[in-house]
Formats: structure tokens, C-alpha cells, sequence
């Protein structure tokens, strides 16, 4: 279930210019991580027990989130920013505002 929802948020709030490169990024990182991740972890349980595994695969997560929200904040801090869209007094919206899906 997590999957589709997040699939879907991805899909919504990209261009259409970028939904095609964005979803194979997704692909590659959601796929890709356990034939990768899968047998180091699977060692470590093996050899320190199953909360060590856990332990290392939860501070890998945790360290490679907070290595991309630092490399993304470097990059553009605009990107970023949770500003709301500034309006003219007095102007009507051209659209309604867009949903954001599950989230």
C-alpha cells in the first residue's frame, strides 16, 4: 500500500516534462536497493543477530535521507522552501488548487 501511495504522490507533483525520469529514479532506488542491501544485511544477522541488522539498516536509511536533504539544500535551498504562492489582493485564482494525493 505504502508503494502505490507513494508512487502516486510522485506522479502528481512532477512536470510532465519530468514524470518519465523521475518514476525510473523512483524504480531504481525502490528496486534496486535489496538484491544490494539484502545479503550485507542478511550477514550482519547472521553473525551479530537480528536487532544488529536492524540497527544497521535502520542508521543506513537515516544516514542516506539526511545525505540527500543536505546534498538537496546545497544545491537549490529554494527547491526547498515551503513558501505559499503570493496572490495580488483583489486577483481570482485562475485553477483550483491541485490536490496532494494521499499526503
Amino acid at each position: 500500500m505504502l508503494n502505490t501511495a507513494v508512487s502516486a504522490f510522485v506522479q502528481s507533483e512532477v512536470s510532465d516534462a519530468m514524470r518519465g525520469r523521475m518514476m525510473s529514479v523512483y524504480a531504481v532506488i525502490s528496486m534496486g536497493g535489496s538484491p544490494v542491501g539484502g545479503p550485507v544485511i542478511g550477514w550482519i544477522s547472521q553473525h551479530a543477530g537480528a536487532r544488529w541488522g536492524l540497527v544497521v539498516g535502520a542508521v543506513t536509511a537515516v544516514v542516506s535521507a539526511v545525505a540527500v536533504a543536505l546534498w538537496l539544500t546545497r544545491r537549490s535551498p529554494s527547491r526547498l522552501a515551503l513558501a505559499a504562492p503570493t496572490r495580488r489582493t483583489g486577483e481570482l485564482a485562475q485553477d483550483p488548487p491541485r490536490s496532494r494525493g494521499v499526503f
